[in-house]
């Protein structure tokens, strides 16, 4: 019996080592397994970086992957899901086809201006004052109650043009306030060109077409309005717009995008991704505009105006043509955040575009290649020149389908501008985006 016993002690002490052992190497082979998957994930970071600043980014076109798995790829500050997803603004939806022109005939973001100063290439007839605003990247001009607002020189724009700019209002802002109107002239008698209001340009053989935008709020939608006034400041054309919610101010302060398409008589305007106005024959077709006018009437205490990022480009948008005959688009249209590579909404219709041209060229593979312009140093806007391609690439991908191994991105930063970088102009057509046909 006492032997019986030791025998069982012992039998129990070796299955409970045993036991003990087999738990010690299941959980070193897990430690294991967790390692190289850790290790294999490191690999591929440290791989993508590396072709990042290398200017190698692309992908194998002998490598069969989903769209999904190249995506998770081409995405390298990602912390989580969500970010890795999202490198565009959300907001514009398929009906957008604003493109905005490619010549820039005229660029302000205020960036050379002094906060505090009046621009140095503008006029008015009041005063106004170069901020900043919270929350909102860059420079804005603050414009005063009862003033007009208008470029040193005049600048004659083609049958075919587009006008954009960002537009926001102090928070709150009271009903009572007198919209911000906005003009597209034909000034014949530059003498009296200041002396305007948003009723003409004075007369004087002028010719001017006026928008009028007046932000909504929790009551009331956002109205506006549109006039047209002859060479005898005979007002032709006065009408009223429903606005809806397409401006509507937050604390938040986010600008209400204004584009204006003009292609000979016909206006089409855009705020934000909605089309507000179609009007197929407005302008006289003796009208040749050569001025821009923002003017301002009555405001109540501290309300004011902000416009900023105003670009005027030239061109009839042809996408298709130029990139299947010549091999290559190059567009300044696609914009970005300041030193982001966060693609803006109002890129939606060029994008949408290039996307089509896509689909219909099902063997058609392209390069897409970044550029900046040469603000900040040589390395981190080689990178940002990278990014920004990639972030093309994703939205091509995730929002349109175009699948991501069609796709090859690279960067230049600012080591081939187009341009010199010696004024605004030159450098917005240097911060660039150019499609290259590959195959």
């Amino acid at each position: 019996m006492k032997k019986f016993a030791i025998v069982m002690y012992l039998l129990t002490i070796t299955l409970n080592s045993n036991a003990q052992l087999l738990k010690k190497l299941k959980d070193k082979a897990v430690s294991k397994t967790e390692q190289k998957a850790e290790a294999k994930v490191d690999h591929k970071i440290d791989a993508a970086v590396d072709s990042v600043m290398d200017g190698n980014i692309h992908f194998p076109k002998n490598k069969k992957a989903s769209q999904n798995d190249s995506l998770k790829d081409i995405t390298l500050s990602a912390k989580n899901e969500n970010e890795r997803r999202v490198d565009y603004e959300k907001g514009y939806v398929t009906k957008f086809d604003f493109i905005p022109g490619e010549k820039i005939i005229f660029f302000e973001d205020f960036s050379n201006e002094s906060i505090g100063d009046f621009p140095s290439n503008w006029n008015t007839t009041g005063s106004g004052e170069i901020v900043t605003l919270n929350g909102l990247e860059g420079k804005w001009l603050l414009m005063q109650s009862q003033s007009n607002y208008t470029l040193n020189d005049l600048i004659d724009l083609p049958e075919n043009a587009t006008i954009q700019f960002d537009l926001t209002v102090s928070i709150p802002f009271e009903w009572r306030n007198e919209p911000v109107y906005f003009a597209l002239a034909d000034v014949k008698n530059q003498d009296n060109y200041m002396n305007t209001s948003h009723y003409s340009l004075n007369g004087n053989d002028n010719i001017a077409f006026w928008l009028n935008l007046h932000p909504g709020n929790t009551d009331s939608n956002a109205y506006g309005g549109y006039m047209l006034y002859n060479t005898s400041s005979t007002n032709l054309v006065n009408e009223k717009l429903d606005l809806k919610k397409y401006f509507m101010p937050t604390k938040d302060n986010q600008p209400l995008k204004v584009s204006i398409w003009k292609q000979k008589q016909r206006i089409r305007v855009y705020l934000n991704e909605n089309k507000a106005l179609d009007l197929p024959k407005i302008l006289p077709s003796e009208m040749k505009v050569n001025a821009l006018v923002w003017n301002t009437l009555s405001l109540q205490g501290d309300n004011k105006y902000f416009i900023s990022n105003i670009r005027v480009a030239a061109g009839n948008p042809d996408t298709r043509n130029k990139l299947i005959s010549d091999g290559k688009l190059v567009s300044s249209g696609i914009q970005f955040g300041i030193n982001s590579n966060v693609i803006k909404p109002e890129s939606y219709g060029i994008l949408k575009e290039i996307a089509e041209v896509l689909k219909e060229n099902k063997t058609m593979n392209i390069n897409i290649v970044g550029h900046t312009d040469d603000d900040g140093d040589e390395v981190s806007n080689l990178t940002l020149s990278q990014k920004r391609a990639i972030a093309v690439k994703t939205m091509l991908s995730q929002e349109f389908g175009i699948d991501a191994l069609r796709m090859e991105t690279d960067g230049k930063g600012e080591n081939e501008p187009i341009l010199p970088n010696t004024s605004t102009i030159n450098k917005a057509s240097n911060r660039r985006v150019e499609f290259i046909i590959i195959n």
